[in-house]
């Protein structure tokens, strides 16, 4: 299962390896995520529903794998991400496994440009510390953290630039001045 899947892109992913796929989101993702597995071909794989992470709407042990990018920060507080953490865990098959990527607070510099962003008012960007807790219940956890420069870049090719110079900056930054965290738990 995708959770915050908007566009479907995890589900495609996941449908093109051979996955049967649901892709959830808080409202149906139907529409937005549809077109794109038609195109490649793998609609056929691909099952739609809407889903409160907070809440999902399926039995215990439900799903071999949940993944999501991006979509633990927009729950806005810490008790409804531990929540969406404990309901991720909860839908999981014994042995099955939990795959995300997600914003961290990042160096000073990023928690300052973020307090003009948009979305400043509801996000909430958990920390490292925060994520070793919610996965310490499950039987192994793996985080990985990178990027330090690249989300300043304005276009994709300066963003791909940017991630070059991160490869080298980031092995000499402290570790809570990256900005993503790659995570894979294992129920």
């Amino acid at each position: 299962m995708e959770v915050g899947a908007r566009n479907g892109g995890l589900s495609l992913y996941l449908a093109q390896k051979g996955a049967t796929v649901l892709c959830s989101d808080l409202t149906d993702p139907r529409d937005r995520a549809s077109p794109g597995h038609e195109r490649w071909e793998v609609a056929d794989r691909i099952a739609y529903r809407e889903a409160d992470i907070t809440a999902l709407p399926f039995e215990d042990g439900t799903f071999q794998l949940v993944g999501f990018k991006s979509v633990l920060g927009a729950v806005s507080t810490a008790e409804r991400q531990a929540r969406a953490m404990a309901e991720f865990q909860r839908v999981l098959t014994s042995g099955g496994w939990l795959l995300w990527a997600e914003n961290l607070p990042g160096s000073p510099v990023h928690r300052l440009g973020r307090r003009f962003a948009p979305w400043a008012s509801y996000w909430r960007y958990p920390s490292l510390t925060k994520w070793r807790d919610w996965t310490a219940e499950f039987a192994e956890s793996h985080l990985t953290t990178a990027g330090v420069g690249a989300a300043f870049g304005r276009t994709e090719s300066q963003r791909r630039w940017l991630a070059g110079v991160d490869r080298v900056v980031q092995r000499h930054c402290p570790q809570s001045w990256h900005y993503v965290v790659f995570g894979v738990a294992r129920k």
